[in-house]
């Protein structure tokens, strides 16, 4: 019964959430699932709502305090004409380990598709998880021209 709900949850998960089915077998999610284990251990006396233990977002991005690059794309889905900007960080650790943080993919519903909406858009992104563009803080993107003047800096 347990590994079923376990299996039923996880289903959810990735469905809901778009995650890769083997985010099960990454360390960071195995230390996670065994960290909630033990604080459910600890708590089984006490009711408390999940969302009460788990941090928001913008308490994990300021973790991510050392360097970062910041993945911009932007496309408009065919069939319906909606168009839509996605924005995630990149983290390399002291030990060399990669880390990709999506931080959404969001409709695009800036005044235009110009560099200087795009950036502006991708900025009001950042600001809700506190990253900002700089002089060590760089957007990565394919070579379109509208991408590169956008963060040309």
């Amino acid at each position: 019964k347990t590994k079923t709900n376990i299996i039923e949850a996880c289903t959810e998960f990735f469905a809901l959430d778009g995650r890769a089915f083997d985010v099960t077998r990454g360390v960071g999610f195995q230390n996670l699932v065994k960290i909630l284990v033990e604080v459910g251990q600890l708590a089984s006396k006490s009711k408390f709502e999940v969302t009460d233990i788990l941090p928001h977002p913008t308490t994990i991005s300021k973790s991510i305090s050392r360097f970062y690059c910041i993945i911009v794309d932007q496309w408009t889905e065919t069939h319906t004409g909606t168009s839509y900007c996605s924005v995630a960080l990149r983290y390399v650790t002291d030990d060399f380990q990669l880390f990709t943080f999506i931080l959404g993919c969001f409709p695009y519903n800036a005044a235009s598709h110009s560099a200087q909406h795009l950036r502006e858009f991708v900025k009001k992104v950042l600001a809700e998880y506190k990253p900002v563009l700089g002089t060590t803080k760089f957007a990565v993107t394919d070579s379109e021209a509208k991408m590169l003047a956008a963060f040309r800096e």
